[in-house]
């Protein structure tokens, strides 16, 4: 069974997964993760996403389907997976439906400019991936790594412009598929506004995980 994680960019979907991840074992998918992986590779795919995560777009539908239909036809995922990212479209969800049975809907949601704050925030290190905030989570040194004494960076797509427009297009392109979701009611609103912890603590509580 999947249960989907719904969620506008810098709401802690892939937070929380992977913190429900860990009490239970069941694996967490991010397509961020296989989309990272793709363009690593630099196959045509990888490079197509690369364009347009870069630029605040979204993969189109087609690319997407096929990247994430590799990922779920591996034997971890067989008897459940937390997925995020994805399904972003009805049509999406259709090809979802023929792969796996989604049993349940998470809808992390919080207000824009929270959301706009997290993100514009961020720097990564681009040598062991670790991230900071400046505000949440500053660098002991200002610009380098915790972690390895690199020097942290802004994602192209975490500027406060770029966050405005993946916002925008995230509230556009998703709307009728949440509505979807609902009218099928398998869709629950969780306020993600809060700590991590706090959020995963409600997320696990409305899908009934032992050990809350």
């Amino acid at each position: 069974m999947i249960v989907v994680f719904f969620g506008p960019p810098g709401v802690g979907k892939g937070t929380i997964a992977r913190l429900l991840s860990d009490r239970t074992g069941i694996p967490h998918v991010s397509t961020g993760e296989i989309f990272r992986k793709a363009i690593s590779k630099g196959s045509a795919l990888g490079q197509r996403v690369k364009i347009l995560t870069e630029s605040g777009g979204l993969a189109p539908d087609d690319v997407t389907i096929a990247l994430v239909k590799e990922r779920l036809e591996l034997p971890d995922v067989a008897d459940g997976v937390y997925l995020d990212g994805f399904p972003r479209t009805i049509a999406q969800a259709d090809s979802l439906d023929s792969i796996m049975p989604v049993g349940r809907v998470i809808n992390l949601v919080a207000p824009d400019d929270v959301l706009i704050e997290r993100l514009a925030g961020r720097r990564v290190c681009r040598s062991c991936g670790n991230t900071h905030h400046l505000k949440l989570r500053p660098p002991r040194t200002a610009g380098v790594c915790d972690r390895c004494g690199k020097q942290l960076s802004q994602r192209k797509d975490d500027t406060a412009d770029a966050v405005r427009r993946r916002l925008d297009i995230y509230h556009e392109s998703t709307s009728n598929l949440i509505q979807h979701y609902r009218d099928r009611r398998l869709l629950t609103d969780i306020d993600a506004s809060a700590a991590a912890e706090a959020v995963c603590s409600e997320v696990a509580g409305s899908l009934d995980v032992p050990g809350r």
